[in-house]
C-alpha cells in the first residue's frame, strides 16, 4: 500500500495549465478519401475470411 502511495504522491494534473501554442491535429498531405474508402471497404468485405494454403 505504501508503494501505491508513493506513486500517487509524485503524479500532478496539470489539467489546462499546458496549452498547447500550436494545432494539435493537421491535414495528412497525401490524403486520398476515394482510395481510404476503396481500402475500407475491401478490409470489411474480407473480414473473417482465411486464405489457407498448404
Amino acid at each position: 500500500m505504501a508503494l501505491v502511495s508513493e506513486f500517487l504522491g509524485q503524479l500532478s494534473l496539470n489539467v489546462g495549465s499546458c496549452e498547447p501554442k500550436y494545432p494539435t491535429v493537421v491535414p495528412a498531405f497525401d490524403f486520398d478519401p476515394d482510395k481510404d474508402a476503396a481500402r475500407i471497404e475491401t478490409a470489411i468485405k474480407t473480414k473473417g475470411k482465411r486464405d489457407i494454403s498448404d
